[in-house]
């Protein structure tokens, strides 16, 4: 297995059967990849986009979890259902590496998590986001709580600390 670090689709033409040739070529889901868009028309930037989206719906792939799919295009800035940077020097550091030999310790952390990452593609994946999703937005609340929470008591033991 190759280290999961970013690597571009080469793809010149933006059809449909090209696309999903150059997404099956370069294992679309299985490592961190980008597509980078050269068009400069935004109409043609847009329907680029849209035969994207549609590809990778069909094929069932989702671009942020466990590995992310970023288009890069200095044409548009957000797209729905897409995410859309628009140069290079914005894709998240963490998969961005220089390759080097592997020790043997680093070589079966890789092979295990190859097999976490089989494991997790035979795994409902839309329905544990949403279900993170949902925890999130309790966390959010719960912190928004303890935040006033805490302000108060501040205030309350500075009143105790001036009074005496």
């Amino acid at each position: 297995m190759r280290l999961p670090v970013f690597q571009s689709i080469d793809c010149t033409e933006y059809s449909k059967p090209s696309l999903h040739e150059a997404f099956l070529k370069s294992g679309l889901g299985s490592f961190p990849l980008y597509i980078y868009l050269d068009l400069k028309d935004k109409e043609k930037v847009l329907e680029a986009l849209e035969t994207i989206l549609d590809l990778i719906n069909e094929m069932k792939v989702n671009i942020k979890f466990p590995y992310p799919f970023y288009v890069v295009t200095p044409v548009v800035d957000t797209y729905e259902g897409l995410m859309v940077i628009n140069n290079t020097s914005q894709l998240p550091k963490h998969f961005v590496k220089r390759i080097k030999r592997l020790k043997n310790r680093e070589m079966a952390l890789l092979n295990k998590s190859k097999l976490i990452l089989d494991r997790l593609n035979n795994h409902n994946l839309e329905e544990d986001i949403e279900k993170i999703k949902a925890r999130s937005y309790q966390n959010k609340e719960l912190y928004n709580l303890t935040k006033e929470y805490s302000f108060y008591n501040s205030v309350l033991e500075k009143m105790r600390m001036s009074n005496g």
